[in-house]
């Protein structure tokens, strides 16, 4: 496609004198104009359009038969002549005619060797493309049971794709499975790709708002200086540089895969409900300490509460919704927070009055003047991660939120699998029972699993606040 039609005007390319100047020398966008100006004069150039191949000419099976057994009777010419009109829109090439009816006497033969039936009513040709990872026939057992799980509303995903691949798998022969020491290995890619070739179309819906990349410059700069500041004033060491962040979980990993037929404008998918959810609060320090989280389930009373027994320190709370609110930040502050700084200047040997310094992002339920009062009491600055900058400036967002679901879906898919391959030797439907009174304690088993491994690899933690800019001056 021609450049030209994107710089009709001289006006688009920056002004060597204009804002860009800033931040670049103006010789180099002169420079830079000049090699655009001459690509888009050369683009634009008129030249020979590609030459279209022809349309593609498909026969099926029971054709090539019948037109091979007349060219082995009669002839390959005088089968192209007696079919001319016939196929007046699919004109016959003799060397495909020749191809199908050698094809054609080699299986004739064949059959006559073995005593077989000689009709020949269809010709198969070869099959195209990589053979299936899982063989034609684990390969057509996956696509009935993922069908079967779309049929009945069920999650369709990735994670869901590999797991009942690898359960299959077992229930044939474990031994093939690469950490069996077999061959196969199934790949998230590979599970994408899986769904696309039975027909399943990726939906995702996005509500987040665009900044551009001055913007974003201008307010990472301010962001670091204030926290900066904060800290070489108030000198608070990396102990006491905390980031808390909410994030969804999903008791099973919900994703935005469903089959539809291609053109569809509205497509549904299962799986969403916003009831199988729970929030995680989490918290984490610059030096590396993972802090105990609160966990806030949707329900009305503390039956919603699944019969777990999680670790004493942690927050084990509800909401109607599940989202967090200012109760709930409260709770967090008192039960978790400040504890946790508490201890810190013990141990560092530090004035019960030493300032802390606490970094979240704009969530209103946490921005309330009760919220920034009791903050203050307990001697903790805060700086605000800005609008639409926190998957790039927030710790938790950059680092670990990421790790924590991705060990969380490791988790889910290893039992899952586990699932598909027990219920494939039981009678009756090979679904894997996704109700809450099941998921919802294997949940808490697989968070309380996912915080020991992000607790013992402080790295996680330490490279989210590197990655996000914020650095003490060593």
């Amino acid at each position: 496609m021609a450049l030209f039609k994107y710089f009709k005007k001289s006006s688009l390319l920056p002004n060597p004198e204009g804002p860009l100047s800033d931040r670049m020398p103006s010789k180099a966008i002169l420079s830079a104009n000049r090699e655009v100006e001459s690509l888009v004069m050369t683009e634009d150039c008129p030249v020979m359009p590609p030459k279209k191949r022809g349309a593609y000419l498909n026969y099926n099976d029971e054709e090539k038969a019948r037109i091979a057994k007349r060219a082995a009777e009669f002839g390959v010419t005088n089968t192209l002549k007696h079919l001319s009109k016939e196929y007046e829109d699919r004109p016959l090439k003799e060397s495909t005619v020749r191809t199908w009816m050698l094809k054609y006497k080699k299986e004739l033969a064949s059959r006559v060797k073995k005593g077989e039936d000689t009709s020949i009513t269809a010709l198969k040709g070869k099959k195209r493309g990589h053979p299936y990872l899982l063989g034609e026939d684990m390969d057509r057992q996956l696509q009935a049971y993922i069908k079967s799980l779309r049929e009945s509303k069920a999650i369709i995903n990735s994670a869901i794709v590999v797991s009942a691949a690898e359960g299959i798998i077992k229930s044939h022969d474990s031994s093939l499975l690469e950490c069996n020491g077999g061959h196969i290995k199934c790949t998230k890619h590979w599970a994408k790709h899986f769904l696309s070739r039975i027909g399943y179309v990726k939906r995702k819906a996005t509500t987040k708002a665009s900044i551009s990349d001055i913007d974003f410059e201008a307010q990472k700069d301010q962001f670091l200086f204030d926290i900066r500041a904060i800290i070489e004033i108030e000198d608070i060491p990396k102990e006491l540089v905390i980031n808390w962040d909410h994030t969804g979980i999903q008791y099973i990993p919900v994703s935005n895969w469903t089959m539809a037929k291609e053109g569809l404008k509205r497509i549904e998918v299962a799986g969403l409900g916003d009831k199988r959810q729970l929030t995680a609060v989490f918290a984490a320090s610059m030096s590396g300490d993972f802090l105990p989280p609160q966990i806030i389930y949707a329900g009305k009373t503390p039956r919603c509460l699944p019969s777990t027994k999680f670790p004493n320190d942690w927050n084990i709370t509800y909401t109607e919704n599940h989202w967090a609110n200012e109760k709930t930040t409260v709770l967090h502050i008192k039960k978790i927070l400040v504890p946790y700084i508490e201890a810190c200047r013990k141990k560092l040997s530090l004035p019960d009055n030493q300032a802390a310094l606490v970094i979240f992002d704009k969530f209103k339920g946490q921005c309330t003047s009760n919220i920034l009062s009791l903050l203050q009491s307990n001697h903790i600055h805060l700086v605000i991660v800005p609008s639409n900058c926190t998957d790039r400036l927030q710790p938790l967002d950059v680092s670990v939120n990421k790790a924590v679901k991705e060990n969380l879906r490791k988790q889910f898919q290893e039992w899952y699998s586990a699932q598909v391959s027990k219920n494939m030797d039981t009678p009756g439907s090979p679904i894997v029972d996704l109700s809450m009174a099941v998921v919802k304690p294997l949940g808490a088993a697989w968070i309380m699993n996912t915080f020991q491994y992000i607790k013992s690899n402080p790295t996680i933690i330490v490279n989210g606040f590197q990655h996000a800019g914020i650095k003490f001056n060593d």
